[in-house]
């Protein structure tokens, strides 16, 4: 099940980090879905987005995972504050070994590989994943094969 053997798995991980920068880091995710997916390579999905969204996310901010189903794929959604991304930035963030290097992002360390690797396993189970910038921060959003119990 995403949410009992996933993701919260990932908040509680994560909690300590988030709680440091302030941030309010909520799982909005329904209970009882159901995906069609190596679990382990779900949890580094999941670690990798979070991690980011901590990482690059307004101090006293707020993260929020989500979920929904669209056109029969489980849709999540990993929203957090902070500076909303640009076309030509979006358009590189999936490359291997790249970094956004404007001075906002430049001080955070990183290989350029979380969002290559979250790419090829969402790609790897039949889905796709983009990014959705909104008015105060940035939505990555995947979707896969999953059904509601």
């Amino acid at each position: 099940m995403l949410k009992e053997d996933i993701i919260n798995e990932a908040v509680e991980y994560f909690a300590k980090q988030s709680q440091d920068k302030g941030i309010s880091l909520s799982n909005n995710v329904s209970s009882g879905i159901l995906i069609f997916a190596d679990l382990d390579l779900i949890k580094i999905v999941f670690h990798n987005l979070i991690s980011n969204a901590i990482k690059y996310g307004t101090v006293n901010g707020k993260i929020e995972v989500s979920s929904s189903f669209k056109n029969g794929m489980l849709e999540v959604s990993v929203y957090n504050d902070g500076i909303p991304l640009k076309e030509e930035e979006i358009a590189q963030l999936f490359k291997k070994f790249t970094r956004l290097m404007n001075k906002d992002y430049k001080k955070e360390k990183g290989t350029g590989l979380g969002l290559f690797i979250t790419r090829q396993i969402i790609n790897n189970h039949g889905g796709e994943i983009r990014i959705e910038p909104k008015d105060r921060g940035n939505a990555f959003i995947f979707c896969i094969p999953g059904e509601e119990q």
